[in-house]
């Protein structure tokens, strides 16, 4: 399986045809992509309740001081990439994915004791799959099943006594889509069947009932969710013609899309936070063989987007975390289609919104992109993914490797 499977077959001249990337990019030229944007795997990522709780961006506001060291810690069983993920109580739990196959398997990890222990596995191995959380169990939606295309199924984890049930599924199967969760329910949104996905829908827990909500403006996939002020804000990705810019905002008591000012920069792949009341979005790419540094700002009060410092290091498939207000970029990809282990990077770096300006942290002990990560009892750990080590064109092995950024 290939990470950028559904965009494969039209980047390869792309990547062919493009010069070496730096370490540290110049700044990117804005305008629009004009061809059909090659799909990064795994945007993994992500639960959003009120506002976004995990992975690939989460938030621990407090007065910790960070002690900027990262330490190695127990591995996964079973290595891993493109796998969905949640912490509940103190743990951590990885689900599916693929190894050296599609997975079905679920392991959690113990904070306390450095320990990982199987559990019961999912009823269907997927990967590209979305996890969401609610009421402390864990939701295991969609993904793509290699041969076998792509999947509906809604499964039912409950970590309490280690057994899974098997829900209604979606309407649309779709991979590399994105969740939302908004007043108890959870929203499908977008992603790829064969074709880029349009279709929303909704899942109500209590009556286990998928109901469709008008579609998305813009098909995407590989786009970023941000909840905000109670509306669901979709954010740039890749579309059937090229990477986009755009901004939809959903109204889930009206049923209804608006459009709002697009980002200066067409990206995909990419991360975005929230922080006081502000929209982040940095990195990825857009179609181009290097990776993306822009940043950017938006207000929602005003509509409007402004250009921010740019990160040190380009980088697409990271992931971020806020930690006292500040925002840290981690690991990541540097040129998209060449699976070397050089274009995988370990570097981290923190960005103060308040004075614009990005300083180096201590990296990590291994290079990784496609990764997870998730803050849980004031540590920051990222977990899994791939580090180009097997050098196989895209159907890279993916890792075990666990690490955790210390705190006071």
């Amino acid at each position: 399986m290939k990470l950028r499977k559904p965009f494969s077959f039209c980047f390869c001249m792309v990547v062919l045809l493009s010069s070496t990337a730096c370490n540290i990019m110049r700044p990117e030229n804005s305008t629009s992509s004009d061809a059909l944007s090659s799909a990064v795997s795994s945007d993994i990522d992500s639960s959003f309740v009120s506002k976004k709780s995990s992975d690939v961006s989460s938030s621990l506001q407090s007065s910790q001081t960070a002690i900027d060291q990262w330490a190695e810690k127990a591995p996964m069983s079973i290595p891993r990439y493109d796998f969905g993920m949640e912490s509940v109580n103190g743990k951590i739990y990885t689900i599916g994915g693929v190894g050296d196959r599609e997975l079905n398997s679920v392991e959690e990890y113990d904070t306390e004791t450095d320990l990982w222990s199987m559990k019961k596995p999912m009823p269907t191995a997927r990967y590209g799959l979305q996890t969401a959380l609610l009421d402390g169990k864990i939701y295991a939606i969609g993904g793509g099943m290699k041969g076998l295309g792509f999947s509906a199924a809604v499964e039912r984890y409950d970590p309490v006594v280690d057994a899974w049930v098997e829900l209604t599924p979606m309407n649309t199967p779709r991979e590399y889509f994105k969740i939302a969760i908004l007043d108890g329910k959870i929203y499908a949104m977008g992603g790829y069947d064969d074709a880029h996905v349009f279709f929303v829908e909704a899942y109500d827990p209590s009556t286990n009932t998928w109901t469709e909500k008008a579609p998305m403006p813009v098909s995407k996939t590989h786009f970023q969710v941000e909840i905000f002020d109670g509306k669901i804000y979709v954010i740039g990705g890749f579309s059937p013609t090229e990477t986009t810019s755009s901004i939809e905002v959903y109204n889930p008591e009206k049923n209804q899309w608006t459009q709002k000012a697009s980002m200066k920069m067409p990206r995909a792949s990419f991360q975005t936070v929230i922080v006081n009341g502000k929209i982040y979005a940095f990195g990825g790419d857009n179609y181009q063989a290097a990776a993306l540094s822009s940043v950017e700002e938006y207000d929602p009060s005003t509509d409007q987007w402004t250009s921010k410092k740019h990160m040190n290091i380009a980088r697409s498939e990271f992931r971020t975390a806020v930690i006292n207000g500040k925002i840290i970029a981690i690991g990541g990809w540097k040129k998209v289609g060449d699976y070397s282990r050089d274009k995988f990077l370990s570097t981290v770096e923190e960005y103060d919104p308040k004075k614009d300006t990005w300083i180096e942290k201590a990296p990590l002990h291994t290079p990784r992109g496609w990764f997870q990560s998730v803050m849980t009892n004031g540590q920051l750990y990222a977990m899994g993914g791939v580090d180009g080590s097997g050098n196989n064109k895209g159907h890279e092995p993916g890792i075990a490797s666990l690490e955790t950024y210390r705190f006071q």
